[in-house]
């Protein structure tokens, strides 16, 4: 092998570890957190669940979307060997935790028709989110610092506890799926900022180059924050937030059937998600060695989510039935078909973004979201309204094609085929050079 060749090698054997890693934790949290949603399927009756899941979808929502951009720019930045990384995490964390608590506040007025005491309700959606938010954002942390070996430990350990406490808490207290969602996700945090993290800077030292420290301050994390943000809030922050809109619009029981089919389809979103947040990491560090992975990684992400889907929506009658009865109509297949089917188009889309995260171009990923959520959020409302959950799968299905077609022409065009590859703007990128948008 020639010495050209070896860090090209190196680099994609160490991002094949990593997305294994992180894929595979994904999968088993996604597997307990399943387990956890039978437990409340059975438990909890169809309309006090519908109020829960969209509290749940609420707080979750707003805790991810407010970590989402500061948790992208982790993955790009804490990974290059120039950033300062323990300035910039208490940077990245004292954002999320104002974004988080703003937020917040203003759910807990949305959710006040959802809680006897608004003010309670108010409290409690804003804690909830802050604390959604820093869950979030530990995984994004500890991918960035090359640490993905912790994940499995804390997420699995984090999901077990939930489906404990849901079993002891549903039926002991009020909103106890609730409460079984944010003490597990508490810890986790807990366990990530207080303990594995700092243990992980000290152990990396933590030097920077000076002459090149420019590339990843301060005011260089805020906009990629910002606008990554943003940019999530209105692509995954939809489907987040789709069990609370579908509540609040077609009922409670239509939320839970929705929120049920989300949380089996999500699975297949975690093999694009996973092996993009790794590809992220490991491009911002080494792009000139790992771009010409771009191609085999979507190819096999592909694959995988496209033989997930089908078994899933064969198995979808038996796994309605396994949520209860309550679910085991046709409705719940439909939904759970819709949800699925709009995970394979999203494949493209997430590997586009995950490249584009590493050179820090945030600002194409910004305007591609804004306007296919400007066009596809009132259809989404307008077929919820019409066809409860079956309209809000519908919804999601239209916008997971039009992102996809987006990311598609994109990589085919910048990335994939060979004339790009040779655009000044690609060359630049795989030879360190980032966006300074």
């Amino acid at each position: 092998m020639s010495v050209a060749s070896r860090p090209a090698v190196l680099g994609s054997r160490a991002l094949t570890v990593d997305s294994v890693v992180v894929v595979s934790t994904f999968f088993v949290t996604a597997a307990a957190g399943m387990l956890y949603w039978v437990v409340a399927a059975r438990v909890i009756p169809p309309h006090e669940l519908g109020i829960q899941t969209a509290l749940i979808s609420l707080v979750t929502t707003i805790g991810t979307v407010t970590a989402y951009g500061v948790g992208s720019a982790f993955k790009a930045m804490l990974s290059t060997p120039d950033c300062p990384r323990r300035e910039r995490l208490i940077d990245g964390v004292t954002i999320t935790i104002g974004a988080s608590c703003s937020f917040g506040a203003l759910g807990g007025f949305f959710a006040g028709e959802l809680v006897s005491n608004r003010a309670q309700g108010v409290l409690l959606v804003l804690c909830g989110s802050v604390v959604m938010a820093l869950f979030v954002l530990k995984d994004s942390v500890l991918i960035g610092l090359h640490a993905s070996r912790w994940l499995p430990i804390v997420n699995v350990a984090s999901v077990a506890l939930k489906v404990i406490l849901v079993i002891v808490l549903a039926t002991v207290l009020p909103l106890g799926a609730l409460w079984a969602t944010l003490i597990p996700a508490a810890l986790g945090a807990c366990a990530v900022f207080g303990l594995l993290g700092p243990w992980i800077l000290r152990r990396s030292g933590g030097r920077t180059d000076r002459g090149r420290v420019a590339a990843v301050d301060r005011s260089r994390l805020r906009a990629f924050a910002l606008r990554d943000g943003i940019a999530s809030t209105t692509s995954f922050g939809l489907i987040l937030v789709l069990p609370f809109i579908t509540t609040l619009v077609a009922g409670p029981v239509a939320g839970a059937t929705l929120a049920l089919a989300l949380s089996v389809a999500q699975v297949l979103d975690f093999v694009p998600d996973g092996i993009g947040a790794a590809l992220t990491a490991h491009l911002a560090r080494d792009a000139a060695a790992l771009i010409s992975q771009v191609r085999r990684i979507w190819v096999i992400s592909q694959c995988l989510v496209v033989v997930g889907a089908a078994t899933l929506v064969a198995a979808s009658p038996l796994i309605g039935k396994v949520f209860g009865s309550a679910y085991s109509s046709s409705g719940f297949s439909i939904t759970l078909g819709l949800l699925v089917a709009a995970s394979v188009l999203r494949v493209p889309y997430s590997i586009w973004m995950s490249v584009l995260r590493s050179a820090m171009d945030t600002r194409t990923i910004l305007r591609s979201n804004t306007l296919v959520f400007a066009v596809t959020f009132p259809v989404t409302l307008a077929l919820t309204g019409a066809w409860g959950s079956i309209g809000a799968g519908l919804g999601l299905l239209i916008s997971s094609l039009l992102l996809s077609a987006v990311g598609t022409q994109d990589l085919r065009r910048r990335w994939l085929t060979e004339g790009a590859r040779t655009h000044p703007r690609v060359r630049g990128f795989a030879s360190g050079a980032t966006s300074t948008d």
